[in-house]
């Protein structure tokens, strides 16, 4: 009697094979569709900020200003640590200023603030074509600084940065006015200035309402990318010497750009690097 080779050796390796690929698969399939979304949420994510650049002075042939940039103060909102006395304590402060805040107009600017949230955190879901939003996710857009009030007396602005800890989720910010020093007459040939407007945008097609991360950098590497973008913010040579050397009166934007990430395992949000790239003030004309 003669034995009969056996292959049950060969078929019990590549059991053993099937079977830890189909391990793999269902592990791999547990971490994509079950906990990806949790696992995204821990990535890192780069938030970009322009930097006001102030615009060119306008001087006489014998060095007399005739318009210049000067300081203003304004006060921006971080709504992730916004405290609602905040709301209370500042209106007390500006009625005792020059020049007091009413409610209602502290009210307004809230709500204006709070739709430039809610459209940041639309496009965020567009950008990650989800439907919604992790709390994690909503917090980083949340502590992005917004506009809130401009212009505010100095008094105010200076004691809002000396005690902090009384107005929570306001940040003091110095932002550019335009101002012309001389008579009425000359100012009819120096010309004016106004915000940039959706009516612009027809005549001046190097505007950026939403970037993406690679737009962000293309602008960090290329100031003269930066020179022909123009903001929602931007001042724009409206008559006169303002309009007619506009190119050469303009400032180039500076950028802060901004990495955070959530830790693993946690709902904490970290600031990982924070770089800026300096904005550029052009010559006197």
């Amino acid at each position: 009697w003669t034995a009969r080779p056996t292959m049950k050796g060969p078929w019990f390796i590549a059991g053993c094979i099937t079977l830890a690929f189909l391990l793999v698969l269902a592990r791999l399939h547990h971490l994509q569709i079950r906990v990806g979304a949790r696992y995204a949420d821990q990535g890192r994510r780069i938030f970009a900020q322009t930097l006001e650049a102030s615009r060119g002075t306008i001087l006489t042939r014998d060095g007399k200003v005739l318009a210049e940039d000067r300081a203003g103060w304004d006060l921006d909102i971080i709504f992730a640590e916004w405290d609602p006395q905040t709301s209370q304590n500042l209106l007390t402060l500006m009625g005792r200023s020059p020049t007091p805040l009413a409610a209602q107009t502290l009210e307004s600017c809230l709500d204006k603030a709070r739709e430039q949230l809610d459209a940041d955190l639309f496009r965020e879901r567009e950008r990650l074509s989800r439907p919604g939003l992790s709390k994690a996710q909503v917090r980083q857009i949340q502590r992005l600084p917004r506009r809130f009030l401009a212009r505010v007396p100095d008094v105010v602005w200076q004691t809002v940065q000396s005690r902090p800890d009384d107005f929570r989720g306001l940040v003091p910010r110095t932002r550019n006015t335009r101002a012309y020093t001389q008579s009425r007459m000359a100012s009819l040939v120096v010309g004016s200035t106004g915000m940039f407007t959706a009516e612009d945008r027809l005549i001046r097609p190097f505007l950026f309402d939403v970037l993406d991360e690679q737009s962000w950098f293309s602008l960090a590497t290329d100031p003269d990318m930066r020179a022909r973008v123009f903001f929602p913010e931007d001042l724009i040579g409206r008559s006169g010497l303002e309009r007619d050397h506009e190119d050469t009166l303009r400032g180039i934007r500076g950028l802060r750009l901004t990495t955070r990430e959530l830790e693993e395992g946690t709902k904490i949000d970290r600031l990982l690097e924070e770089k800026v790239v300096e904005r550029e003030r052009p010559t006197a004309a």
